[in-house]
C-alpha cells in the first residue's frame, strides 16, 4: 500500500475500505496520509464529528493546492457513485465529501460548500456529524 493511514482507536469498516480504495486509485500519489479518528465535535456546532466514531477520513494532500484538493476530490466522488477498477467494482459506502469549497452528499450530489474551506485535505464522511456523545468522549 501507498500512504499510511493514521487512527489512534477504530475505524468503521467503511472507511477502512475507503483508505484502502484510495491507496488503489490512480491520485494515491497525491495523498501524503490519511487520518481518521480525532475526538472531537463538528467545528462551530455542539454535533459530534463522524471521526469521533471512526466513521470518516481526512486524506491529506502532499502539495496542499486547490487544484491537487479537487482531483482528489473527485476522484472519490467518482468511487462513491461508479465502479471502477480501483474500488473493485463496488462503489463507497460514504454519504458526504467535502474538497475545497465544493460538497458531494449522496443522493444530492455536487453543491457549493459554506463551512471552511478544505484546500489540504478531502474529508469523506461514511456517516454525518450526530449528536450522540461518542464512547470516547
Amino acid at each position: 500500500m501507498s500512504f499510511p493511514v493514521y487512527s489512534t482507536s477504530t475505524q468503521t469498516r467503511r472507511i477502512a475500505r475507503t483508505n484502502r480504495v484510495m491507496q488503489r486509485s490512480k491520485v494515491e500519489d497525491l495523498i501524503r496520509n490519511a487520518g481518521v479518528f480525532n475526538c472531537k465535535q463538528t467545528t462551530g456546532t455542539t454535533l459530534w464529528s463522524p471521526h469521533a466514531r471512526g466513521d470518516a477520513t481526512d486524506l491529506m494532500l502532499k502539495v496542499v493546492s486547490r487544484k491537487n484538493a479537487e482531483t482528489v476530490g473527485r476522484n472519490v466522488v467518482a468511487q462513491a457513485t461508479k465502479r471502477t477498477f480501483a474500488n473493485r467494482g463496488r462503489k463507497l459506502d460514504v454519504v458526504h465529501i467535502i474538497f475545497g469549497n465544493t460538497q458531494w452528499v449522496r443522493g444530492q450530489g455536487l453543491s457549493h460548500y459554506d463551512g471552511v474551506a478544505h484546500d489540504n485535505h478531502v474529508h469523506v464522511g461514511g456517516s454525518f456529524s450526530s449528536p450522540v456523545k461518542p464512547p470516547c468522549a
